[in-house]
């Protein structure tokens, strides 16, 4: 059996742009993203990157990697990426419209479903699976 290719990097970065090029309104999204392995003393962020162990992810806060995933699939590497960019943008989107004080998230999951939908129908799946995971334990009232 031969061992895994993955993309590289900067074939990586295609795909996951073109995905985010794909949410109407939404411009140079993938300015929130490290395309590169961080180093000592990076800046804080996220970071995506593959190598020969795979795709990458990291989010890095004051010199701590607080998320570090590595995966060999290329559309859990997408949704990890996509997903925490998708959940902000419906977030703020719930703080403009959401009438009075209302839980959040009755404006915002929907308006989540609605962008990850906009790119894909799997990472729209994929999000109705985690949404439904978050209601569980946290219902709205």
């Amino acid at each position: 059996m031969r061992p895994l290719e993955f993309l590289k990097t900067t074939e990586l970065q295609e795909k996951i742009i073109e995905d985010l090029n794909k949410i109407k309104g939404q411009e140079d999204l993938e300015k929130q993203l490290n395309f590169k392995e961080p180093v000592i003393g990076s800046e804080e962020g996220r970071y995506v990157f593959a190598d020969t162990q795979g795709y990458h992810y990291i989010v890095s806060e004051r010199g701590q990697k607080i998320v570090n995933k590595v995966t060999d699939d290329l559309f859990d590497i997408k949704f990890w990426v996509i997903y925490p960019i998708v959940v902000t943008i419906s977030f703020d989107f719930s703080a403009e419209n959401s009438q009075n004080n209302d839980d959040p998230r009755i404006v915002a999951f929907p308006k989540q479903l609605a962008l990850l939908k906009e790119i894909d129908q799997n990472l729209f799946k994929r999000g109705e699976i985690e949404q439904d995971e978050i209601l569980k334990t946290n219902p709205i009232l």
